[in-house]
């Protein structure tokens, strides 16, 4: 086993989970619902390690990855973000153990939209949000976390990402995996973005918008 691989991998997920809890932190502050600390708590803790670990496996060269290594990093990726994924509902106090606040974080990623929660009104706004985003982060999670470790990965990306994504037979967008990673976000922010103006345009509010995406 390349233990580089694995750490590199997982060290892009927790960064990029780090920095979309940012989001829901400012949501919070703005509406000062008082769930601040629910998310910057775990930010202040996962952006320092992620960053680190891949700044530690960029400074050596991966060689050959192997089939296992490609396997392990994508089985440890997925529970590593629905166990943090679900800190912030622990930290909030939404649910008082790790094996629902996991349920609920892994719900958000896999989009299944099941949910534990018996009054979704009950919870603050940015608790909300980090729901919602749970979801949007699962449909593009997989190109964020290429474009963050692909350079590192090096030749294994493809392989990486045929292993994460079923199906996939299709020629490459571009030559490059992390170009394609990158043409991919654009268009699912592309998407994103148009659907949030038409909900506006249905008058509903600017969070609604955002939040029913």
């Amino acid at each position: 086993m390349r233990a580089r691989v694995v750490i590199g991998v997982n060290a892009g997920v927790i960064l990029a989970l780090g920095l979309a809890l940012l989001v829901p932190l400012v949501l919070s502050l703005l509406y000062r619902d008082g769930s601040w600390k629910s998310f910057l708590t775990p930010a202040a803790v996962m952006i320092p390690l992620g960053t680190a670990g891949l700044w530690a496996v960029r400074q050596r060269s991966m060689g050959y990855v192997l089939d296992r290594d490609v396997y392990l990093s994508v089985t440890l990726a997925w529970v590593l973000a629905a166990l943090l994924g679900g800190i912030p509902y622990v930290l909030e106090g939404t649910f008082n153990n790790l094996l629902d606040s996991t349920f609920e974080s892994m719900s958000g990623f896999t989009t299944t939209g099941a949910t534990l929660l018996a009054v979704l009104e009950a919870e603050t706004p940015s608790i909300l949000f980090w729901r919602s985003m749970t979801h949007w982060l699962g449909g593009l999670g997989i190109v964020v976390l290429f474009v963050a470790v692909a350079p590192t990965i090096g030749a294994g990306a493809a392989r990486l990402l045929g292993a994460e994504v079923s199906g996939l037979t299709h020629p490459r967008l571009t030559p490059r995996i992390a170009d394609t990673a990158k043409v991919l976000t654009v268009l699912y922010l592309t998407l994103s973005v148009a659907t949030t103006l038409a909900l506006l345009l249905a008058e509903m509010s600017l969070y609604s918008g955002i939040h029913n995406y």
